[in-house]
Order: C-alpha cells, then sequence, then structure tokens
C-alpha cells in the first residue's frame, strides 16, 4: 500500500471531485460521539462495489487480489470481516472506543489526507496517523 500511497491518495481526491458523495455512508454511526466519520466502501459484505469501484480503479487493482479471504477462501465471519473503505472524518471527530466482530483479520489504516491531529489508540496506546504510513 505504501508504494502505491501516491496513486492512491490522487485517486481520493480526484473521487472527491467528481462526487464521490454519491458513495459516501455513514461508517459506523453508533460509534461517533463527536463530529461525522463516513466511508467510501469499494469492498464490503463479500462483494466489490461497481459504483465505487469505477471511481477508484487503481486503488482496486492495488489490493483485489490481496484480500486473504476472496483470494484463499478463508471464512467469512460476519459482514466486515474484510472491508476495502475510504474513511473521511470531519476535523474534532471522535469515534468510542470499540472492536471489530472478531479477530480473524488484521486492520491496516493507510493515512491519505488531513491525517496532522489524528490518532488511534489500541489496547491503550495511541499512534498517530502519518500521511503515507500504514498503520
Amino acid at each position: 500500500l505504501e508504494e502505491n500511497v501516491s496513486e492512491i491518495r490522487s485517486e481520493l481526491q480526484g473521487l472527491l471531485a467528481k462526487g464521490g458523495q454519491m458513495v459516501l455512508d455513514p461508517a459506523y454511526p453508533r460509534l461517533t460521539s463527536v463530529g461525522d466519520w463516513d466511508a467510501i466502501r469499494l469492498y464490503h459484505d463479500k462483494r466489490w462495489d461497481p459504483a465505487a469501484v469505477a471511481l477508484a480503479p487503481k486503488t482496486t487493482e492495488v489490493l483485489r487480489d490481496k484480500l486473504p479471504g476472496l483470494s484463499n477462501g478463508l471464512p467469512y465471519i460476519h459482514h466486515n470481516t474484510e472491508e476495502v473503505c475510504f474513511f473521511r472524518m470531519t476535523p474534532g471527530t471522535r469515534i468510542a472506543m470499540h472492536s471489530g466482530g472478531c479477530n480473524a483479520r488484521v486492520n491496516l489504516s493507510l493515512g491519505l489526507l488531513g491525517c496532522s491531529d489524528s490518532f488511534i489508540q489500541v489496547a491503550g496506546e495511541e499512534r498517530q496517523w502519518r500521511g503515507g504510513e500504514l498503520l
């Protein structure tokens, strides 16, 4: 992912400029106490979204064959065992502490835009998002 960050970032900027709001949904509204947390879901519920994929073909190409469950026939425990999303938060957004539905997969987060003063806390450890770096 980090090797392709320039292309992925450019694609996201273009996507937002040309109507990404058409495929933008609230991410997980029950977890947002302050601000807005939205998602553009490229892969969700065991399928690639054709409208989102058409807006982000390079990102799709980079990740299409990399999802372990999809590529290797691993079981899906719930609808978002594997996801490929662009998440967007408004400044000051607070997300409640939470966990995934299972621990069957590892989450990767790649900071693209507006990462300054943004962090994630896992098991009491705070990590700063930095543009172009994976968490």
